[in-house]
């Protein structure tokens, strides 16, 4: 997630006409961005008749809602606290439990799933999903929302566990006592932890969790395996019998006798254990973790939604650099656990950085199928809806619902809305014939400030969480019922809340914050310590304590330049200077540090330096030339380049046996490093190149 967020039977998803059209499988047949300036929101937009308001503001890092039978609604920040509302229209928060010592609020990481009993308050439960701050078989807190250098976040990896926790309300209506149902997913780098988590019309509760595998490489467990991964838990491995990694997410097609892993599935278990249900698709096995899984494959399902009045699952499931997927389970009851391919696969084809791996498991499952599809996948670099605001590039699916007795237009019964955090979007895919049409999407809410989490509230209305605003906002009908939606959109009534801070635009009353260190002349490499330091003055209080100062880092991961989403690092409370080491990443992508200051009377504003990273390229060449080879996420005909930030680690296959143009069948000998087959480089600081030779292969 991009928080700040939020990664195979065949038919064709009918796109937008400015819309890239890909034949994208799927598990049932189908009925028949300008880039935008990173950091400068849209304008919010709702079509004609609709009202984007204000539900519930002064959040911190909201992340994910749930709506109590009795009118309480509670909600989760990323840091560890769950606040409950008495109702929509109680402007006062109550801390419902606080779970700050055992998460781990660092980068993508921290408590990102919440629900509520549907019996509440009769069964007096809410349930919390959160990254738990503890390697496998440790107690909280480990790492203390941070992550030390060494290991480095995303070096060797700051190795935690995801926990899903019962929480039982005591009579002064908060939580007295914390149950954990389930303490795995383990997870070594910073993303994909824990996901959704929510009840099903069958009284089930399900969960999703991510991968916990490396976004900037092709991950089979070669860093340390720190997971225990087979074929050698506790040990680097190596291609092609790894089974580590983001192939963890594959773990349900390990051999007999090897340990599934709950990394890059969605499970259904019991509410009151947390033991998988005597229905689910492997009840029978002798692992826990399998009687749990429902459907697996998956690299980042951070939301999912049940479809009204079906057992039809739909997951919202977060791509590497190329598709964003949603991806449905047809039914969460019966025999079949849907494996929808990642790594092995991503959206339409397979996933060329870990394909041209050689690794087994991706191989077997090339051979033999059996995978689902994604209902719709929409590809990084087109628009979802030809004319919406929404940039392209930078994407992360980020949310999903169905509509539901609501008050909005007959033209969106039956509804699918999806949001994409990166893109500030929500989008709604109408029906046809009842089922949710990708040929009938329209732009629903634009310019919504990083929506983390989507769903239908009182009213039949949706609400949505604007992580950046700390906001849980609603969309309503207040036009004509029935009316058909409108193509126009209009500029909703929503406004930062007076103790949002502002960044860049400042007022006379306003304190005035100053970064003294890092200036944007800096040029960075991974690994680098940067100290950091500033001041603040306020007109009001003059030269403000430390104590009145607070630091993010941010990454910007950006598709193109200019096309950019936000992941946040890490916070630095209370503090007028300090350090922090350069992360690894993907280019072209930069550091971005904020600076907010707040005086006496709350007031608050911020400053912030964009940290551009120090690059180099990298050339790569094969002998015979023109052959393909794979760096990162993505594979090229020979010679090319990349572009790359120095000191940072690049997974490089060459495929083999392969064919040239020529029909001519050639199979790998060696590379000019004398490295692997397939295998890491890290960027030097000066210009190198990588040669692969490959010689003819008669038997091949």
């Amino acid at each position: 997630m991009a928080a700040a967020a939020l990664v195979v039977a065949s038919s064709m998803v009918a796109l937008t006409p400015t819309a890239t059209a890909v034949p994208v499988p799927t598990a049932v047949p189908l009925p028949t961005a300008l880039p935008h300036p990173a950091g400068v929101p849209l304008p919010t937009a709702v079509p004609i008749g609709f009202r984007d308001a204000l539900a519930i503001g002064g959040l911190s890092s909201p992340t994910a809602t749930a709506f109590a039978p009795d009118g309480r609604v509670f909600i989760a920040e990323k840091s560890g606290i769950v606040k409950v509302f008495d109702s929509l229209a109680d402007p006062t928060a109550t801390v419902f439990a606080d779970l700050r010592t055992q998460t781990h609020d660092f980068w993508d990481r921290g408590l990102l799933g919440l629900a509520v009993d549907p019996r509440f308050p009769a069964r007096p439960y809410v349930y919390a999903h959160y990254t738990h701050d503890a390697v496998p078989g440790g107690t909280a807190p480990r790492w203390g929302d941070t992550c030390p250098t060494p290991p480095g976040a995303t070096d060797q990896g700051c190795v935690v566990t995801s926990r899903l926790s019962k929480l039982t309300m005591g009579g002064g209506g908060t939580a007295t006592a914390e149950q954990p149902l389930i303490t795995d997913w383990c997870q070594q780098f910073p993303s994909h932890s824990a996901g959704a988590l929510s009840f099903g019309p069958d009284g089930a509760l399900y969960a999703s969790g991510g991968d916990g595998a490396s976004y900037n490489f092709a991950d089979y467990g070669q860093v340390g395996n720190p997971c225990a991964d087979p074929p050698s838990p506790g040990t680097s491995l190596t291609t092609p019998t790894a089974r580590g990694g983001a192939l963890r997410s594959q773990s349900l097609r390990r051999p007999a006798g090897e340990p599934a892993s709950l990394d890059g599935t969605i499970i259904r278990v019991d509410p009151d254990s947390g033991a998988g249900l005597p229905d689910n698709p492997f009840a029978a096995s002798t692992d826990a973790n399998a009687r749990r899984v429902t459907a697996y494959g998956m690299r980042n399902p951070f939301r999912f939604a049940f479809r009204p009045d079906t057992t039809e699952l739909w997951a919202a499931d977060v791509g590497w650099t190329n598709w964003e997927e949603i991806d449905r389970i047809a039914d969460t009851r019966d025999a079949t656990a849907e494996n929808f391919g990642w790594p092995c696969i991503e959206g339409p084809a397979p996933q060329s950085g870990y394909d041209d791996a050689g690794l087994n498991l991706c191989e077997s499952l090339y051979a033999g199928g059996g995978q689902t599809a994604p209902y719709y996948a929409y590809d990084h670099s087109a628009k979802v809806v030809a004319n919406d605001p929404c940039p392209t590039g930078g994407s992360s699916i980020s949310g999903i619902a169905f509509e539901s007795s609501s008050d909005y237009p007959s033209a969106y019964e039956g509804a699918l809305f999806f949001a994409d955090s990166s893109r500030g979007c929500i989008w709604a895919m109408r029906t046809t014939g009842g089922r949710p049409d990708p040929a009938k999407l329209v732009p629903f809410v634009t310019g919504a400030n990083v929506p983390v989490h989507v769903v239908m509230g009182p009213g039949g209305d949706l609400f949505y969480l604007a992580f950046s605003t700390g906001e849980l906002r609603r969309v309503s009908y207040q036009g004509n019922a029935g009316a058909a939606p409108a193509a126009v959109v209009t500029a909703s009534g929503g406004s930062i809340s007076a103790a949002s801070t502002r960044v860049g635009t400042q007022v006379a009353e306003d304190p005035v914050p100053v970064i003294d260190d890092p200036t944007a002349a800096l040029r960075w490499v991974v690994g680098q310590r940067v100290p950091f330091s500033g001041h603040a003055t306020d007109p009001q209080d003059g030269p403000l304590p430390a104590s009145a100062l607070s630091w993010r880092l941010g990454i910007q991961h950006c598709a193109t330049e200019g096309s950019c989403h936000e992941h946040v690092v890490e916070n630095y409370p209370g503090v007028s200077s300090g350090s922090f080491v350069a992360p690894d990443h993907g280019h072209p992508s930069h550091l971005e540090l904020t600076l907010t200051a707040a005086d006496s009377s709350g007031r608050a504003a911020s400053t912030k330096v964009r940290l551009d990273p120090l690059t180099v390229d990298l050339t790569f060449s094969s002998s015979p030339a023109g052959l393909r080879l794979s760096v990162g996420s993505t594979s090229s005909t020979t010679p090319f380049s990349r572009t790359v930030i120095v000191g940072s680690a690049n997974s490089v296959s060459a495929p083999s046996p392969q064919t040239d143009q020529r029909g001519r069948p050639f199979e790998f000998l060696g590379w000019s490093d004398r490295g692997a087959q397939t295998h890491q480089v890290v960027a030097p600081p000066d210009p190198e190149a990588y040669r692969a030779t490959f010689g003819l292969c008669p038997a091949c």
